[in-house]
């Protein structure tokens, strides 16, 4: 189901909106260069958590993308870790934003979504990002892969791993810490192999 196999290459740049536009929500990690996944730094961990000796792992996560012609834009947020129903759920960690055109030299799109982004020529002694977007358009899902490059060596990264939860609303659909329609991915192996999509052990059986 994680196969750009079959998918139709160039399904022409109002197609490929289509399927990237809404509300996606998820949960993040990030991993070193040996692919080992990285705990949240000790000071976005909540206290409660601390003192209960619970390892986390992953920010939860919201992107907002939205698009016309001349391109794709999308919000990418990521939320402070909580120890149960909090008020302040929606803590926002850091946020970026990101613009995506069909004259991009470095992008690939295909009719359910899925893209690569990065530059069209790897830099020889630079630093650079290489973006891959896998979708399961039957569950609504999608993993990202960021991976943080300097010439030929990688330098860590990060994964997201999103469901498709609404129409594009400009961030008004904000998730919670209760309530909501995942909870933290569970199960992840903590070394490389736990990378790939078939080692993510979801609620619900996902």
């Amino acid at each position: 189901a994680w196969a750009m196999a079959g998918v139709e290459a160039d399904p022409g740049w109002a197609g490929f909106v289509g399927a990237v536009s809404g509300e996606w929500e998820g949960f993040y990690v990030e991993f070193d260069k040996a692919g080992a996944v990285q705990q949240l730094p000790d000071y976005a961990v909540p206290e409660a958590m601390k003192e209960w000796g619970v390892e986390c792992f992953d920010y939860q996560t919201q992107t907002c993308a939205d698009g016309d012609a001349e391109g794709v834009k999308y919000t990418q947020s990521r939320f402070y870790p909580t120890a149960g129903c909090e008020v302040d759920a929606t803590t926002v960690f850091d946020r970026k934003t990101v613009t995506l055109q069909p004259s991009d030299p470095g992008l690939m799109y295909y009719s359910d979504g899925s893209f690569t982004a990065g530059p069209e020529a790897l830099p020889a002694d630079e630093p650079y990002e290489l973006q891959l977007c896998l979708v399961d358009a039957g569950e609504r899902r999608r993993i990202r892969l960021l991976l943080k490059m300097h010439g030929t060596d990688l330098r860590g990264g990060g994964l997201i791993m999103e469901w498709w939860e609404a129409e594009y609303s400009k961030n008004a659909s904000l998730p919670t810490s209760c309530g909501g329609t995942r909870s933290y991915l569970s199960g992840m192996s903590k070394g490389p192999e736990g990378l790939g999509p078939q080692s993510l052990s979801l609620p619900g059986g996902v």
